[in-house]
């Protein structure tokens, strides 16, 4: 099996549109990365389209206190990132990760400095 390319590989992105979310969705996009982001509110989200090239940010409704949410915003995904800023919710996300085969723990795969 050949390794994804960085354009193949997608990325979800939990409390993308925050202030630490914002930078790390603007890191990935200039890597080539395509990212989702999991939201509350998607219609809120314009200010990242510009982060990246046309379709390769996408916003997705999700709530972390929702499971069939989650579940959805992560089907698909190659990584998931979580920059949730509630702590409490980190175990809510990790369950659902599990729930789907995905590691939850702090992971890192990315070569991040390039």
């Amino acid at each position: 099996m050949t390794p994804k390319s960085h354009a193949e590989t997608l990325i979800t992105v939990f409390g993308g549109s925050g202030f630490l979310g914002r930078h790390v969705v603007q890191a990935l996009a200039e890597r080539q990365y395509r990212v989702r982001v999991a939201v509350r509110r998607p219609d809120l989200t314009g200010h990242l389209q510009p982060l990246g090239c046309v379709g390769q940010i996408h916003a997705v409704q999700a709530n972390v206190r929702n499971r069939p949410s989650v579940a959805a915003a992560v089907r698909g995904s190659d990584v998931v990132i979580n920059l949730v800023g509630l702590l409490g919710y980190y175990a809510l996300v990790a369950m659902t990760l599990n729930t789907f085969g995905m590691r939850a723990e702090g992971q890192t795969t990315l070569p991040f400095p390039e």
